[in-house]
């Protein structure tokens, strides 16, 4: 608008960085992407500003995008003549609900994310007295409130009905008006087997089962400080066996909150399934809906957990399975070949040997164990001709085949996990499993020498090759012969060796 100005900016030396008269909270250290019902808390001195709770508001999101919205608060000293201002000169403190929503302020990334709030405290003495000015902020996390996909296993169990389950509610873990935690049970009671994947959505109930609209978005399987993640993956269910999830809320301060007493825990039928060349799930069908109770404050942070394999084991910040992982760690890898042990290779991460390799010798290794999803899982094949002679190697030959199938990818529960090119194959492995023969197509072939006695290493992307939801996986270096033919199952499940086998994780954002 033509009568539109911008506010002269506040000089720094203005505004105090730190001041009692002003805060800035949130209920929880983070917030969900999407969740409109996000606000803050802004307590703030009334001053002779009338209406101006603050003169600038200021979004910095994880990538850098920073929007500032501005109010042209009063600068001016106010006429002794005038009257009374509508709002005393004096300190009298003020809170204000600023809700995201409403100002167009919620995030539009995941990760850090930074409010910064610059508002009037009052104003200084003498006939022309200025305005003065502090500046308060705010640190959160920004996650993904997007249900964790499954990863396409071999052939894997339908989904667990209701009819097929038995729901059971554990006594209160935790329950005070600011923490709640809960365990739930549920147990296989027909004869056939099935199975239970990932995290289900979840609804706030009332008393009469009424869905309640203002509930926050819960957060999937995430870290925090009641319970830790559960490996996401399918979980295989014979007749009596169970599996249990955790839900978990959390708040600040209690006053103007509502209980919500129950909740409702829905799986959809493979509806978390990736669909080869589609990043959309498939078409919903509801496999289980179960409501259960919960009796926590509507206000507070909600955290939702995967299922896990077996009984409630008391263990929600899984300190017993952390001790067991460390128990399993080799105590040393399998001397290094001397031709790689160099600081350039062992940068990568310290090598696996791939089982049944030589004339070279091939190894996979990680640099890292964790992941974010949709982020690139480097892996590397190491080729080390330890003998006394050079040796020829071809691009179509054993390095294709091992970098495109010479290891197998396993999932937390033992499940072999496919890659793109087996599942496309899938519906003519099963018509012909012992006749179907897939060769690895290679349209230009690169011959070269290895030298004696040398080590170098190649980089494979892994999600080129795979869908990997959140969740945890298991490269196994033992070769199961099968590039290029259907996928064999093996045992069931895999039994992964830490001496042999490399585990790495794929977090949610």
């Amino acid at each position: 608008m033509h009568e539109f100005t911008v506010p002269s900016p506040t000089m720094s030396t203005e505004i105090a960085t730190a001041s009692p008269l002003l805060s800035l909270g949130a209920q929880a250290k983070r917030t969900m992407l999407g969740d409109r019902l996000f606000s803050l808390k802004l307590n703030f001195p009334r001053t002779a500003a009338e209406g101006c709770a603050f003169s600038q508001l200021r979004k910095r999101e994880s990538d850098g995008t920073t929007v500032i919205s501005l109010q042209q608060c009063d600068n001016v000293a106010p006429d002794k003549n005038a009257g009374p201002p509508a709002v005393p000169w004096y300190h009298k403190p003020g809170v204000m609900g600023l809700w995201m929503g409403n100002l167009d302020f919620t995030p539009k990334h995941v990760g850090p994310l930074e409010y910064e709030i610059t508002a009037p405290i009052g104003r200084g003495t003498g006939q022309q007295a200025t305005m003065q000015y502090a500046r308060t902020r705010v640190n959160l996390v920004v996650r993904d409130p997007a249900l964790p996909r499954q990863a396409i296993i071999l052939d894997p169990l339908p989904a667990c009905t209701a009819s097929q389950l038995r729901i059971v509610s554990l006594s209160p873990i935790i329950s005070t008006p600011l923490k709640t935690l809960r365990a739930y049970d549920a147990t296989n009671i027909s004869p056939q087997a099935c199975s239970l994947a990932g995290v289900p959505a979840m609804r706030g109930l009332d008393d009469k089962g009424d869905y309640q609209p203002f509930l926050p978005l819960a957060c999937p399987n995430c870290e925090n400080e009641l319970f830790m993640p559960r490996p996401n993956g399918r979980i295989d269910l014979s007749q009596g066996e169970m599996a249990h999830l955790l839900a978990g809320a959390i708040g600040k301060e209690t006053g103007y909150c509502i209980s919500t007493p129950k909740l409702q825990l829905r799986l959809d039928r493979d509806a978390s399934l990736i669909e080869p060349g589609n990043t959309r799930p498939l078409p919903e069908e509801i496999a289980l809906s179960a409501t259960v109770p919960l009796e926590a404050p509507d206000c507070v942070s909600i955290d939702v957990s995967a299922w896990r394999k077996g009984h409630y084991d008391g263990d929600p910040l899984n300190l017993h399975q952390a001790k067991l992982a460390q128990a399993n760690e080799p105590a040393s890898i399998a001397s290094i070949p001397s031709e790689c042990n160099r600081p350039e290779l062992l940068a990568h991460g310290m090598p696996y040997r791939i089982d049944g390799t030589h004339d070279p010798e091939y190894e996979l290794s990680l640099e890292q164990h964790e992941f974010v999803r949709d982020e690139p899982i480097p892996l590397y094949l190491w080729t080390n001709n330890s003998s006394n002679h050079s040796i020829e190697l071809g691009s179509c030959t054993e390095p294709a085949y091992l970098k495109a199938g010479g290891f197998v990818l396993y999932d937390a529960y033992g499940h072999r996990v496919l890659n793109k090119r087996q599942i496309a194959s899938d519906k003519q492995c099963k018509a012909d499993p012992s006749g179907y023969y897939n060769p690895l197509m290679c349209t230009v072939s690169v011959s070269f020498s290895l030298p004696a006695h040398t080590c170098v290493s190649s980089r494979i992307d892994l999600t080129k090759d795979y869908e990997l939801p959140p969740g945890e996986y298991i490269i196994s270096t033992r070769d199961p012969g099968d590039t290029g033919s259907c996928p064999r199952r093996g045992d069931k499940p895999f039994k992964p060796n830490p001496a042999t086998d490399i585990g790495f994780k794929v977090l949610q954002p």
